[in-house]
């Protein structure tokens, strides 16, 4: 169209051609970008997870320090309260993203050969060879869990 010509039939044509190929343009964008933010938001929910269990240390550590021979250790106890309040609410925002069974594996996995540690570490209890073959079973689970989950 020239200067002082009113637009016609073909200019319409064109207007909606290009309008069609921006909003087809924009979708396949804004679908890419949901695919990038739901792959982050998968990485985050096992950042997430593997954070929960690690909290998941506490609470034992904590419930095992706050009773003594002369009573409750209320510093310790609470310091379990928040560990179970950390790894909960954390496990709860994992599960929005990981399935509930996986998570719950995963969560109480970690949990479990973190808490064998510490008790090892810090209380002196066994490292039989045998224990550490059953804790590697619960490792072997976990990474299992994790490498056979569709999310």
């Amino acid at each position: 169209m020239q200067a002082g010509q009113s637009p016609g039939v073909g200019d319409e044509c064109r207007v909606a051609s290009l309008a069609r190929v921006l909003l087809a343009s924009l979708t396949v964008r804004r679908q890419h970008a949901k695919g990038l933010g739901n792959r982050m938001g998968l990485e985050m929910a096992w950042v997430y997870l593997v954070i929960a269990g690690i909290f998941e240390w506490g609470w034992p550590v904590g419930l095992k320090l706050g009773l003594a021979d002369t009573g409750l250790r209320w510093g310790w106890i609470g310091f379990a309260g928040v560990c179970m309040a950390a790894s909960g609410a954390l496990l709860l925002i994992a599960q929005k993203t990981i399935p509930m069974g996986t998570a719950y594996a995963v969560w109480t996995g970690i949990g479990a050969v973190g808490t064998f540690v510490l008790g090892i570490f810090l209380f002196g209890e066994s490292a039989a060879v045998v224990r550490f073959f059953f804790v590697g079973l619960i490792i072997v689970g976990i990474v299992g869990l994790k490498l056979a989950s569709p999310h």
